[in-house]
């Protein structure tokens, strides 16, 4: 009966395993796809207000390179030297200044700036149905592991009473090793007069597992 309690176990493992990374891409989707329209928007904020911090950018260059060389994102600025002709010195500037935002995006992304609570708003109901699911699937997953590592306890201690334990008990009641071997097996994973423990209910005392509980007794 354990046997199949284990191979039923580990088929609904796979299952919820499954399901559980489908719902954990179908997440990550969904905060890719809030987090690139917040890069825009911080992206759109940065040059407008900060893009004067580099040395050289003064007010008529920095509406050139938000009308020509800008298109949504930082990275965007380190062409603005073919695009307007930005000088060697002044690009290479720009570019410290862009590798210096970028590396605070992390950071920057959870403060406030421009539009980022309207759309974190609009994403929230949706992450909040995925990030429901991808909770319960993985306390699904959870239970089933742990109650396949106890049907693997309790099947390892019943296979390792060998025939020969058998064989020893007979030929030498005295043999208290093999007698307490066979007992061990005899017994099963609880007495008959003992309650069951909690992980055999959970994971045996199921409709699936109800013939062949009833014939296990």
């Amino acid at each position: 009966m354990l046997r199949e309690v284990q191979e039923r176990l580990d088929a609904e493992w796979h299952e919820r395993h499954s399901e559980l990374v489908e719902a954990r891409r179908a997440c990550q989707l969904v905060q890719s796809e809030r987090d690139e329209i917040l890069i825009v928007l911080l992206s759109r904020h940065l040059v407008h207000t900060r893009l004067d911090e580099v040395s050289g950018i003064d007010g008529a260059t920095k509406a050139r390179i938000i009308r020509d060389v800008f298109d949504g994102h930082l990275e965007d600025l380190r062409s603005a030297q073919w695009v307007i002709g930005l000088g060697e010195v002044r690009q290479r500037a720009i570019n410290d200044w862009v590798l210096a935002y970028r590396r605070r995006f992390p950071e920057l992304l959870t403060q406030e700036f421009p539009g980022r609570r309207e759309v974190v708003a609009r994403f929230r109901p949706r992450l909040d149905v995925l990030e429901t699911r991808v909770r319960a699937l993985q306390a699904q997953v959870d239970e089933v592991v742990g109650l396949r590592e106890c049907v693997g306890e309790a099947l390892a201690r019943l296979w390792r009473v060998t025939v020969d334990d058998f064989i020893a008990a007979l030929r030498d009641p005295s043999d208290s090793r093999a007698r307490a071997a066979v007992a061990v097996y005899e017994r099963g994973v609880f007495a008959e007069w003992e309650p069951p423990p909690e992980w055999f209910r959970r994971a045996c005392l199921q409709p699936a597992c109800a013939e062949a509980l009833s014939r296990a007794r």
